[in-house]
């Protein structure tokens, strides 16, 4: 048995996280907005195993992170995590993100099943070079029909632009947690954007630094019936832009839950618009005007699925 006791999140990860996923993973805990359950197992004065989990609004508990020492894996760690977290919380349902691997058995999904939680979908998360992606989404804006518009800063947005856009708002079916008003606080205010048309708001992207060189994307979200590109691809280049001024060799990183489906199509498709590398499986189902990620292209991208 590994005994487990608990902790402060910094000693959950201590030697098991590098610090720009320590600095990712501090920017999700502070959207939880609610105190972490911190677990560890202690092995020879250091960190054999750490899980993160925060309270549900509807009153289950998300599973943020668990990580093993390379080391000391398949030793039942995680399943003395997992126990660990059920015993504290008995009654409270214990969810996680996750999406199994397509060419191999989903070791995760069944040590989660073993301590009664539930694996929901994870959202989609991508890696990629700043200067590279402006580039080509530059390229990709330049093949589309001009947008009608203007691109301003998030705070500078007047009193009427403000009030218009909440108008609008509670008219639109808006997926929940695309709502800028209430991702601003979150985001920093110069990777939060606005694309303005007439004086009405009609696309925004809001986003926020959780590394020197790494930017977290929370939204990029039209409210333009049709196709929404006209409106943010503006949004997604000048932030490229922004991020590569400061950080010219840092990472940029999207993501998005589950449940938030067209944002999760939307990273999807202009994702692949940046690099050949990017999802190649998915490269059939690109439309003709976004096909440029199958010409051959410099630069080195990835992408990855985001886990609890």
């Amino acid at each position: 048995m590994w005994p487990t006791s608990f902790c402060r999140p910094e000693q959950a990860w201590a030697g098991l996280l590098p610090p720009p996923l320590v600095a990712t993973l501090r920017h999700r805990l502070a959207l939880a907005g609610a105190p972490p359950m911190a677990l560890r197992v202690a092995f020879l004065g250091g960190t054999a195993g750490g899980a993160l989990a925060v309270p549900l609004a509807h009153g289950g508990v998300e599973l943020l992170w668990m990580g093993v020492r390379a080391g000391l894996r398949r030793r039942g760690i995680g399943s003395a995590l997992l126990r660990g977290l059920r015993v504290a919380l008995p009654s409270r349902p214990l969810e996680a993100r996750w999406t199994p691997p397509e060419d191999g058995p989903d070791a995760f999904g069944a040590l989660l099943a073993a301590a009664g939680g539930v694996a929901r979908p994870a959202g989609l998360s991508v890696s990629l070079s700043p200067g590279f992606a402006s580039h080509r989404l530059a390229t990709l804006l330049a093949r589309l029909p001009p947008p009608a518009g203007e691109l301003c800063d998030w705070a500078g947005l007047s009193p009427a632009s403000q009030a218009g856009l909440r108008a609008a708002l509670d008219r639109a079916a808006v997926p929940s947690g695309l709502d800028p008003f209430q991702l601003a606080p979150a985001c920093a205010p110069e990777l939060s954007l606005a694309w303005r048309v007439e004086g009405q708001v009609l696309a925004w992207a809001m986003a926020a630094w959780t590394a020197p060189d790494r930017v977290w994307v929370h939204a990029v979200y039209g409210l333009g019936a049709g196709r929404r590109a006209p409106q943010t691809l503006p949004l997604l280049v000048a932030l490229l832009r922004r991020q590569a001024i400061r950080a010219p060799e840092g990472r940029c990183g999207w993501e998005t839950p589950d449940h938030q489906g067209p944002m999760l199509r939307f990273i999807r498709r202009r994702a692949l618009a940046t690099g050949a590398r990017l999802m190649p499986r998915l490269q059939l189902r690109l439309e003709p005007w976004e096909s440029l990620a199958q010409s051959g292209q410099a630069g080195r991208s990835t992408v990855s699925r985001q886990r609890a």
